[in-house]
């Protein structure tokens, strides 16, 4: 029995070793690709081995960031075309992608590449009048707990060490640790996130007359046809427990917006050459109802107020033509308005805007 015991374990640590070894060489590269939006689309769908394995750029001359909107509104390449073809245009909007991991991200990125923002014009999406407007010491580590692997690389070691220790529970401090250190462990949600895809490939590669979604493939943005009317009911509830949630809030000040994250997202892009703009995010009519209460109103006087403040500009989209019937998931524009959208954006980048250094 002992001998049958310490074989079992013998097998058991060899099988998970196995394992950890070969998803760390097989997996680690597309994961560590396919989760960061500052390095590829967040998406597999006609990603190629030589993108994957691409070095990120040593600086941008446009960085937008944000949610999956800012993925779904802006067509890089298409941006690049309105301006210049060798522009190096990066869009980072991403969902279930907090304002705290967009600070680690550009943080982290600034750490390998100082020049990385040197020039450039960094457009930070601004849906209902706020945002990111929580505590930056309380909140900078916060992450969708479905999606906290998302946070994965752009934690330092010194990082991390802050990341487990603001997480509350035992199990969660346990999560936290083993997608760090697991190649094995942290491919579960990745396929997990990513199965939908991964079936929706083979099934248009077998078919070829299945229906083509209207919604941009990027930014964690799901296009499978029978997952809309699920996102049409979440957005609906998601809606409806944010107006509740209002009830119990107090209006916004000026010394909170000092200390929060987006505060300190615009110091960060300043302090190293570069001009954060915020640009107003047509939303369906559902998430506008969101910002329509008298409370909502109330904080975007008191931003616009900050804004003002910090010499910070905002593009006004109100005159850009789009309804309802533009969000095909209530929660994204669709890929048409998003051709539109691009363009509208562009006509209203009108300043010069230099090369950037490594040209």
């Amino acid at each position: 029995m002992k001998k049958f015991l310490l074989q079992s374990f013998y097998f058991i640590i060899l099988t998970a070793s196995l394992l950890e070894l070969g998803s760390r060489l097989m997996m680690d590269k597309t994961y560590f690709y396919a989760i960061d939006p500052y390095k590829g689309p967040s998406a597999l769908t006609d990603v190629s081995i030589a993108d994957i394995y691409k070095s990120s750029p040593s600086s941008v001359d446009y960085l937008f960031i944000g949610s999956s909107r800012v993925a779904a509104g802006i067509n890089s390449d298409q941006w690049n075309s309105i301006h210049r073809e060798d522009n190096i245009t990066i869009n980072a909007g991403r969902g279930f992608f907090s304002g705290g991991s967009h600070y680690l991200a550009l943080s982290n990125l600034l750490d390998n590449y100082p020049d990385y923002l040197k020039g450039a014009k960094v457009y930070l999406e601004l849906p209902g009048g706020v945002i990111y407007a929580e505590n930056f010491d309380d909140h900078l580590y916060d992450y969708y707990p479905s999606m906290s692997h998302l946070v994965l690389p752009h934690v330092s070691f010194s990082n991390f060490r802050e990341l487990v220790a603001r997480q509350n529970t035992l199990s969660d401090k346990a999560n936290i640790t083993l997608l760090y250190f697991s190649s094995f462990y942290r491919t579960f949600p990745f396929f997990k996130e990513y199965k939908g895809r991964f079936i929706d490939r083979l099934v248009k590669s077998r078919i070829q007359t299945q229906p083509k979604s209207d919604l941009a493939n990027a930014g964690g943005i799901k296009v499978n046809s029978s997952e809309l009317s699920q996102a049409k009911e979440r957005a609906l509830r998601m809606t409806e427990d944010r107006i509740k949630y209002q009830d119990e809030q107090e209006i916004l000040t000026l010394d909170q917006l000092n200390n929060s994250i987006v505060a300190h997202l615009a110091t960060l892009i300043r302090e190293n050459g570069g001009e954060m703009i915020l640009f107003e995010m047509p939303l369906h009519s559902s998430f506008q109802k969101v910002n329509q209460t008298s409370w909502a109103r109330e904080n975007s006087k008191v931003f616009k107020s900050w804004v003002d403040q910090e010499g910070i500009r905002i593009i006004d989209t109100s005159e850009f033509d789009i309804s309802d019937d533009d969000f095909p998931d209530y929660w994204h524009m669709s890929i048409t308005k998003r051709a539109e959208f691009t363009s509208f954006m562009a006509q209203r980048d009108t300043s010069d805007h230099a090369p950037s250094p490594n040209y």
